[in-house]
């Protein structure tokens, strides 16, 4: 059966509603929005970008303005891990390559671009949570048993001060290896040492006073909160000292921070430790009496 094609000037496109289409008036035709002096730009993605810094939002302003609401650059300045930049290398060192070019990314730039982005509220709360969490991370260092075989003193005088001492500073110590202007003062490191150490010895004492030991003597409750509370304060403040003063001299110097400068302070604190951890073994049978 031979069907007759439909002619396309008889298809309409418009919604049934509309009985005839409206001539073109002279008025139709498109124009170019108005953009002169506007920072509008026809030419700027689609795509509805946000400020950086601000959050403002810049859909259709041209990608080499700054932002109306707090004038930043359209592009982070030096947003590269300086890890993945080649300015990095020691073949582009400048006694080899001479000065990188000016909008090199190197880990002195990439580190002045973050601390002129530093937030204090934001940089006090990190510092808040550190304090509360890097002595519960440290805590699984008090699980071990206190038997007086060979294994049980050296988990007793060495294991376990060296583990305890690096846990409880092992998240400040992440923060200044790779992320140093996060924190905003030598004080900051040093109270979440402080504060990890204190946390941890609260922890400790309840396990020691309420699961270890269940009928404790007046002595030992004694030499619990006083005596092991101020040692797990005094190392962890003693570790975190020497990781502050290594983040100062880094970020004075606009380097990367040496981790190995800051250990002798931890291996004095371990020393001070295990030694604390000998004096309470030759005295413990007069705390249990």
């Amino acid at each position: 059966m031979n069907r007759q094609r439909p002619n396309p000037s008889d298809i309409r496109n418009e919604p049934a509603h509309q009985s005839a289409r409206r001539p073109l008036q002279p008025d139709d035709t498109p124009r170019e929005p108005a953009l002169s002096g506007t920072g509008l730009s026809p030419t700027a993605p689609s795509v509805d970008m946000v400020c950086w810094r601000c959050g403002y939002s810049r859909a259709g302003l041209a990608l080499d303005l700054a932002c109306p609401e707090c004038g930043s650059p359209a592009f982070r300045p030096h947003d590269t891990d300086p890890d993945a930049s080649v300015w990095e290398e020691v073949t582009t060192a400048p006694a080899l390559a001479g000065p990188p070019p000016r909008d090199a990314t190197t880990y002195a730039r990439w580190l002045e671009a973050r601390l002129l982005e530093r937030d204090v509220g934001k940089s006090w709360a990190m510092t808040g949570l550190i304090a509360l969490f890097a002595g519960p991370l440290a805590i699984v260092a008090s699980f071990w048993g206190a038997d007086q075989s060979l294994v049980g003193l050296s988990l007793l005088l060495v294991i376990g001060p060296v583990v305890e001492e690096a846990v409880k500073l092992a998240m400040p110590t992440c923060i200044v290896e790779r992320r140093p202007y996060l924190f905003l003062s030598r004080f900051q490191v040093i109270v979440c040492g402080a504060a990890a150490g204190l946390v941890f010895a609260v922890i400790e004492n309840l396990l020691y006073l309420h699961v270890y030991v269940p009928a404790p003597s007046p002595a030992l409750v004694a030499w619990r909160w006083t005596a092991c509370v101020a040692l797990h304060v005094a190392c962890s403040t003693l570790a975190a000292t020497g990781l502050a003063n290594e983040w100062k001299r880094a970020i004075d110097a606009r380097r990367r921070p040496s981790i190995d400068a800051a250990a002798r302070w931890l291996i004095l604190s371990i020393i001070l430790h295990g030694s604390f951890n000998a004096l309470a073994l030759s005295i413990n049978p007069w705390l249990t009496r």
